[in-house]
């Protein structure tokens, strides 16, 4: 079932046509489908769960030190 479920969603990529992308390229894209729902089902899946455990530990934020920018005065005109 997720697999149907998956190339149904799939087929809204076909119905897009781009003039920069080939129809070739779109139907080995949406045939790649099942591998992508695959990835996404095993590893995707812990990766959203671990994720949600972890969501509270912020230490990985690049703003430990406040913001990187600071304001300038503006130079005095004389």
């Amino acid at each position: 079932m997720p697999f149907l479920i998956g190339w149904a969603q799939g087929l809204r990529y076909l119905s897009i046509i781009r003039s920069d992308e080939r129809i070739r390229s779109r139907v080995v894209t949406w045939l790649a489908m099942p591998a992508a729902i695959v990835l996404a089902w095993t590893l995707l899946r812990w990766l959203r769960w671990y994720g949600i455990v972890t969501c509270a530990k912020t230490g990985w934020g690049t703003r430990q030190n406040g913001a990187e920018v600071a304001l300038a005065s503006a130079p005095s005109s004389a």
